[in-house]
């Protein structure tokens, strides 16, 4: 599968985490079995969902070094161009549609581009020459629409393997990367590792802040 060194590259970033959180379902699964299970008293305030989205801790340095090293050869061995089909899922409120721009995360909340000018130029211009392209643009999208279970709009995209290894192998800032911590019929523990991501559209200047992860 050509897509599969790119999402190891991406689930690298939280790998301690996803070992830390399966440990932890083992041990609570061991002690269920040993005490046998109690009935579950009822939270008497809101209890995170296990499918809701949250933001992952800071990458250890050694492991962040290491994924520096794998998008690095990741890098090298790209021989042609190639995109990367990905799924999209909007933070809070906005619309997303096909032919926006997936672009690179300069940080905050949603903004308009006026927000950003400075003196020094915007900050989505420093960005754009950290990763070589003039609009800091790493995809489009290519469709999107209202998810009536997840209650905002998601949709399926496609970026440039390139432009995503370089912004993923640099991108450290605390805020970055995403979890989802599904679990399958056994329940097993299955994560998706979602990238931060600013969506753009031309005939606006309001940007969406997404989620942006990597399908196979």
């Amino acid at each position: 599968n050509f897509t599969a060194p790119f999402i190891q590259a991406l689930h690298g970033f939280a790998q301690e985490y996803i070992e830390g959180k399966q440990t932890q379902i083992q041990t609570q699964t061991q002690t269920d079995h040993a005490v046998g299970k109690k009935r579950k008293r009822r939270h008497r305030r809101k209890v995170r969902g296990t499918n809701e989205m949250m933001v992952l801790p800071p990458c250890e340095s050694k492991r962040f070094a290491a994924q520096q090293k794998v998008c690095e050869n990741l890098l090298a061995s790209l021989s042609i161009p190639a995109l990367l089909r990905c799924h999209i899922e909007v933070e809070g409120k906005g619309v997303i549609h096909s032919g926006m721009k997936i672009c690179v995360w300069v940080g905050g909340d949603r903004h308009t581009k006026e927000d950003t000018i400075s003196d020094k130029g915007t900050d989505m211009d420093i960005v754009q020459d950290q990763y070589g392209s003039r609009s800091g643009v790493l995809g489009y999208v290519a469709s999107g629409g209202f998810s009536q279970r997840r209650g905002k709009f998601h949709g399926i995209g496609f970026v440039s393997s390139r432009q995503f290894l370089s912004y993923l192998k640099d991108e450290s800032r605390h805020g970055s990367f995403l979890v989802r911590n599904n679990k399958d019929s056994s329940n097993v523990l299955t994560p998706s590792v979602y990238l931060r991501v600013c969506i753009e559209s031309d005939s606006t200047c309001r940007s969406v802040i997404g989620s942006l992860t990597i399908l196979s």
